[in-house]
């Protein structure tokens, strides 16, 4: 085996003189569970990855490098509108205010890995594999948006009075962090001297994490807590509770096929 990729570097680097360089890339990606994963959700995942490859020497057609990427691999959105009551305090109806919330739930992941990668260095179209090793960590964030038209929740400059964000407020249900390795082939094609398209495909091995399907995400909604009445001077998140029903997190290992396109830079 150990005489094999030996001879493979020979013949790559025989092939052509060019120098090894450093390359970046920044890509798009979709991600597709399988083995238990996919048994316990369906969905397809949706992101961007990046990368920093280094050469190990000039004339070495081998990289170390370093990847990151973020997924959403499903999401909810939901619309929720409430008659909030304005009483005196005497109880007398004044009015009602129409509120509308938007309740965005995403399931997502972030992974990085350290990549050791072989790129035949040709001039047109360079084939390469990678062997990855690094982290995967899952998890489930819910936020809460005021889209009423006087954006009566929305955060605001305490000095200015300008709204600075319409996020209420957010939570993070489910979160887990496991180990993730796995290999790689991909292609880079030369569009100009420094630049090339580049497309890769990844097999990943994940640990087990506890997650969300978004199935059960759908599920999930707003309560106004508030006993009825709202004071529009003074509001309070806290009269906002979100409710998730038989909230019991699915349990597997996290195995995945992501897919690539992007661009890489040389330098």
């Amino acid at each position: 085996m150990k005489k094999s990729i030996y001879l493979l570097l020979i013949l790559l680097m025989a092939q052509t003189s060019l120098t090894a360089q450093t390359h970046f890339t920044i890509s798009g990606q979709i991600g597709v569970p399988l083995d238990e994963f996919r048994e316990n959700t369906d969905a397809i995942g949706g992101g961007f990855k990046i990368g920093l490859f280094v050469p190990f020497a000039p004339e070495v057609p081998v990289y170390f490098g370093l990847d990151f990427g973020y997924m959403v691999y499903g999401a909810n959105t939901q619309f929720i509108n409430e008659n909030l009551q304005v009483r005196t305090s005497g109880g007398t109806l004044l009015s009602s205010i129409p509120v509308n919330l938007r309740i965005q739930t995403n399931n997502n992941l972030i992974n990085g890995h350290a990549v050791l990668r072989l790129k035949a260095p040709l001039a047109t179209v360079q084939p390469y594999v990678d062997g990855l090793i690094g982290l995967n960590y899952l998890y489930t964030r819910t936020r809460i948006l005021d889209e009423t038209t006087q954006r009566i929740f929305s955060r605001r400059d305490p000095q200015t009075g300008q709204i600075t964000s319409n996020q209420i407020n957010a939570e993070t249900q489910e979160q887990s962090v496991v180990l993730s390795y796995g290999g790689a082939f991909g292609l880079q094609i030369k569009f100009s001297e420094n630049v090339r398209l580049d497309a890769r495909g990844i097999y990943l091995l994940g640990g087990k994490a506890r997650y969300y399907d978004r199935d059960q995400t759908s599920l999930w909604t707003v309560n106004f807590t508030g006993g009825g009445t709202f004071n529009p001077n003074n509001p309070n998140p806290d009269d906002l509770d979100l409710v998730t029903p038989d909230a019991v997190p699915k349990e597997s290992t996290t195995n995945m096929f992501m897919g690539t396109v992007g661009i890489t830079f040389s330098f």
